[in-house]
C-alpha cells in the first residue's frame, strides 16, 4: 500500500515502458498515446488529430493523478473523466493488452488527499484514517462481489487492486456518452424517446436487487449510452454503505437530486425503495429536462411550507397518462415506508398504468438527518429574513421617493418570467406583453391530449429574471391530427416503420410465414390502405419470415423489371428465387399505374436465390390531402409531407416571431386536397437582423417600447432602483441604424430630463 507513485510520462515517444516490462508493438516506436482519447499518433504532433487534446495538457486538478503515470506496472493513467467527491475516474490504457479502459481511484475528498512529494493518497488526519481504511476494504469487497455479476448492462470489472495509499478498479471502455452529457443543457426526452432506455434500466435494476445488491446510486452520471444503443450502469457505490454506517457523510454518498434522504444519513436503512427513488428521478428528469429538487429540501418545504417541489414538477408531464404520473409520484414518496417497495412493482405500475392511484400520505418530521436539516432549514430562513430585510428597505425608499419626487418603482433589467404552461397562446400573448415580454414560437408538436395552441413549455424557466422586451419562447402544442393510412404490402418493414412513424402512429409488428414475399417484408396491414386514423394510433404489420425452400447458394441473374407491371412480376420473380420489396413511389402520369420505375440491384447483376430486388412503384396522379405542418421543424414538416406522397421545396426567410428552424408559412394550407406527387413549398423561419432603432433624448418609458416592438430587450446602466417619469435617454451602446441579430439587448444610460 506504501509503493511510491512512479511517473512514467515521456513527451516524445512510449519506448520508456520497456523498463517496467510493459511490452508494446514494434510500429509504436516514435509515437505518443493521447491522454485524453488513449489513441496513438506520431509524437511530432502537438494535439491529438482524434480528439484535439493538447499533447503538453497538464493535471486539471492537483489531487488528481498527473496524465502519463503508470500504475500497477500496467496501466497508464489518461485525464479525469468525473469527480463526485468520492472516487475519480480515468480513461487509461492497458499496456499488455493494448485496449482502452477506465480506471476508477478511491479517493473520498471528506478523507484524504494526495500528497505532492510522492503522489501517495493519505488520511487527512489520524482520527479520519480508521474511517478511510474502511472506505478502502469496503470499496474492494463490493468490487469483488459485482467483479462475478453476469449482467451486460454493467460496466464489466477487469482488476482490483491496491496502491499509493489507496485502491482502484478497472472496468471496460466504452464507446459512447453518459445520459448526463446527453441531456446535457435542460434537454429532456419524449416518452416514446426514452421508453427503450427506462425499459433497460427497470431489467437491469432488477437483476441488481435479485442478486442481492442494493442501494446502486442511480443518476444520470452513471448511466452511459453505447453507440448501439444500449445503456451501461456505472457502480459509483462501491464502500459507501460501510463507510456511511461509521459516518454520516454527505459529499461523495449521495447524488443530488437523485438520492432520496435515507442516502443522507446512516445507510442501514437502505434497500430497494431507495433504488426505486432513484430510478424514477433519473425518469423525470429525462422527461422534463430539469434536474429533481435534492430530498433534504424537500423535506424542508414539506414540514414548512406542506408544498411539495416534485409534485410541481410532475404537473409538467402533461402528454403522459395520469397512471403513469402517479406511479412515477408513489416511486418519488420522500418517507421511505410509502413509496413504492420495488423495481417490479414500479414496473408494473409505470408500464401497465390503467389503475394507479396516488397514494395518500402523512408527512412525518425527522426524516432526514437532524443536522443537515437544520443547517439547510437555517440557511432557508437566513435568506428569507435577508430578502425580507432588503424589501422593507425598498419598500421604504420607494415611499420616501414617491412623497418626494413622484417617481415609481420599476424592474431595472429583472422582469419576473410568470409560468404560462398549459396556458392558451391568445392569453398568454396578452399577460406577456403587460410585463413587456414578446413572444417567440419555437415549434410546434402534435398531442391528442392537448389542445390547440396550449402552451406545452417555455423558455427561459418559472421565475426568471430577464431584461424588460426579451422573448420568452414558448413550445406549443399543435392539437390532434388525422393521417390518412397508405398501402404498404411489399414494403420492407423497416421502410413501411419510418414512413408510419413520421405520420405519427405507433408501428407493432407480427411475424407469419408467406411463400410470396421475402423475409423482413409486409403482407398485411391491421388498417385498410386510405383509412383516416387520429395521429398516434396503432397499426400493426403482419411481416413475412421468409421461404426455408429456397436454396440460397445457387447463384442467379438480376433480370430487368423497370417499366414492367408490380403485380405481374411479383410472382415471377418468387418462382426464379427472387423476392421484391418496395422503398417507394414515384408519380408521373406518363407512366401506368403500378408500374416498376427503378429497382435495384440493377439489371444483369450476380445474385444468389433469395435475393431481395428494392423497386419504387409508379401511382397515377391520385389525390392526397395536405397536412398542416406549421411551426414544425423543417426536418419533421419534409417527412410528413413526402410520406404524402408529395414533393418539397424550402425556402428561408427572418421572422422575428418565430424561431429559426420552424416553418412559418406553407404554400398549400393544411387539409387541402392536391395531387399526389405535388410541389410543396415551405417558409422557413431563418435568424432575424434588423436596424436599431435610435432612442437617445427619448423619454425612458417610450424608448424601451419602441426597442421591444423592434424585437430587441434593454436594460439600464448605473442606475438607481425607481425611475422617474421625467427620465430620458442620454446614450445606447449600440449606435442606432446598426443592424443586429433581433432580441438583442440594449444597454441604456439614462438622465433626467430638465
Amino acid at each position: 500500500m506504501d509503493k511510491r507513485l512512479k511517473s512514467y510520462r515521456d513527451e516524445h515517444t512510449v519506448q520508456l515502458f520497456e523498463k517496467d516490462k510493459v511490452s508494446f508493438k514494434p510500429e509504436m516506436i516514435g509515437q505518443r498515446y493521447c491522454m485524453g482519447c488513449m489513441k496513438s499518433y506520431v509524437a511530432t504532433s502537438q494535439q491529438c488529430p482524434f480528439c484535439g487534446f493538447p499533447a503538453d495538457s497538464t493535471v486539471e486538478n492537483g489531487n488528481f493523478i498527473i496524465p502519463g503515470t503508470v500504475i500497477n506496472e500496467q496501466y497508464l493513467i489518461g485525464k479525469s473523466l468525473d469527480y463526485d467527491g468520492y472516487t475519480v475516474i480515468y480513461i487509461a490504457k492497458d499496456c499488455l493488452t493494448g485496449q482502452r479502459v477506465m480506471v476508477t481511484e478511491y479517493l473520498p475528498s471528506f478523507l484524504a488527499y494526495r500528497r505532492s512529494e510522492d503522489g501517495i493518497v493519505a488520511p487527512f488526519s489520524d482520527a479520519k484514517s480508521n474511517d478511510y481504511e474502511i472506505g478502502i476494504s469496503g470499496f474492494i469487497e463490493d468490487a469483488i462481489s459485482v467483479s462475478s455479476m453476469k449482467c451486460n448492462e454493467i460496466f464489466r470489472i477487469l482488476d482490483i487492486f491496491e496502491e499509493n495509499g489507496t485502491a482502484y478498479i478497472v472496468t471496460e471502455y466504452i464507446e459512447g456518452v453518459s445520459l448526463e452529457e446527453y441531456l446535457e443543457g435542460n434537454m429532456c426526452l419524449t416518452y416514446q424517446d426514452s421508453i427503450g432506455v427506462i425499459r433497460q434500466l427497470l431489467d437491469t435494476l432488477g437483476y441488481i436487487h435479485e442478486i442481492g445488491m442494493q442501494g446502486f446510486g442511480l443518476a444520470p452520471r452513471n448511466i452511459y449510452l453505447n453507440n448501439a444503443g444500449g445503456i451501461k450502469l456505472l457502480n459509483r457505490s462501491f464502500g459507501k454503505s460501510s463507510l456511511a454506517e461509521c459516518y454520516r457523510y454527505n459529499d461523495g454518498i449521495a447524488d443530488d437530486g437523485y438520492a432520496p434522504e435515507e442516502m443522507y444519513g446512516n445507510l442501514k436503512r437502505i434497500d430497494e425503495r431507495a433504488d426505486v427513488y432513484g430510478l424514477a428521478a433519473v425518469i423525470l428528469r429525462m422527461l422534463t429536462g430539469a434536474t429533481p429538487v435534492n430530498s433534504l429540501e424537500r423535506r424542508i418545504k414539506l414540514e414548512t411550507t406542506g408544498k411539495d417541489p416534485i409534485r410541481q414538477q410532475l404537473n409538467l408531464l402533461k402528454d403522459m397518462l395520469k397512471g403513469q404520473i402517479n406511479a412515477l409520484a408513489n416511486a418519488l414518496n420522500i418517507d421511505a415506508e410509502d413509496r413504492t417497495a420495488n423495481v417490479s412493482d414500479f414496473a408494473e405500475e409505470f408500464l401497465y398504468c390503467e389503475s394507479v392511484k396516488l397514494k395518500k400520505v402523512t408527512i412525518k418530521s425527522g426524516g432526514a438527518p437532524k443536522s443537515i436539516v437544520f443547517m439547510k432549514a437555517l440557511a432557508l430562513l437566513s435568506l428569507v429574513f435577508m430578502l425580507s430585510t432588503v424589501a422593507i428597505s425598498i419598500i421604504g425608499n420607494q415611499n420616501t421617493e414617491l412623497v418626494n419626487f413622484k417617481s415609481y418603482s420599476v424592474p431595472i433589467d429583472d422582469v419576473c418570467v410568470p409560468n404560462v404552461v398549459s396556458k392558451n397562446l391568445t392569453d398568454v400573448q396578452k399577460s406577456l406583453d403587460k410585463l413587456g415580454l414578446n413572444i417567440v414560437i419555437a415549434y410546434k408538436k402534435q398531442s391528442n391530449s392537448i389542445n390547440a395552441d396550449t402552451v406545452v413549455s417555455q423558455f427561459p424557466d418559472v421565475g426568471s429574471l430577464v431584461p424588460y422586451g426579451s422573448s420568452i419562447e414558448l413550445v406549443l402544442s399543435a392539437g390532434s391530427r388525422k393521417e390518412s393510412v397508405g398501402d404498404f404490402t411489399g414494403f420492407g418493414v423497416d421502410s413501411a416503420r419510418l414512413i408510419l412513424e413520421t405520420c405519427g402512429f405507433k408501428v407493432t409488428t407480427r411475424e407469419e410465414s408467406n411463400s410470396l414475399y421475402a423475409r423482413g417484408v409486409v403482407f398485411y396491414q391491421s388498417v385498410a390502405s386510405g383509412e383516416l386514423l387520429d395521429a398516434g394510433s396503432e397499426i400493426t404489420l403482419t411481416v413475412s419470415n421468409g421461404n426455408e425452400s429456397v436454396a440460397t447458394s445457387q447463384e442467379i441473374y438480376i433480370p430487368n423489371i423497370v417499366g414492367k407491371k408490380y403485380d405481374e412480376v411479383l410472382e415471377t420473380m418468387r418462382q426464379g428465387a427472387m423476392f421484391l420489396a418496395i422503398s417507394g413511389f414515384t408519380y408521373d402520369s406518363a407512366v401506368g399505374d403500378g408500374v416498376v420505375t427503378y429497382q435495384y440491384p440493377n439489371a444483369g447483376e450476380s445474385g444468389h436465390a433469395g435475393e431481395i430486388i428494392n423497386v419504387k412503384v409508379n401511382k397515377t396522379q391520385n389525390k392526397t390531402v395536405v397536412p398542416n405542418v406549421m411551426y414544425l421543424y423543417v426536418d419533421d414538416a419534409k417527412a410528413m409531407l413526402e410520406a404524402n406522397g408529395l414533393e418539397v421545396d424550402v425556402k428561408y426567410n427572418s421572422s422575428s416571431a418565430v424561431a429559426a428552424g420552424a416553418v412559418i408559412d406553407q404554400s398549400v394550407s393544411g387539409g387541402e386536397s392536391v395531387d399526389s406527387g405535388e410541389k410543396i413549398t415551405l417558409t422557413v423561419s431563418s435568424f432575424y437582423s434588423t436596424d436599431v432603432p435610435n432612442v437617445e433624448n427619448m423619454a425612458y418609458y417610450e424608448a424601451r417600447e419602441v426597442l421591444r416592438k423592434s424585437g430587441f430587450s434593454c436594460s439600464i446602466d448605473g442606475y438607481t432602483a425607481t425611475i422617474s417619469e421625467d427620465a430620458v435617454v442620454e446614450t445606447q451602446n449600440i449606435k442606432p441604424n446598426t443592424s443586429v441579430e433581433a432580441g438583442t439587448n440594449i444597454i441604456l444610460t439614462l438622465k433626467e430630463s430638465k
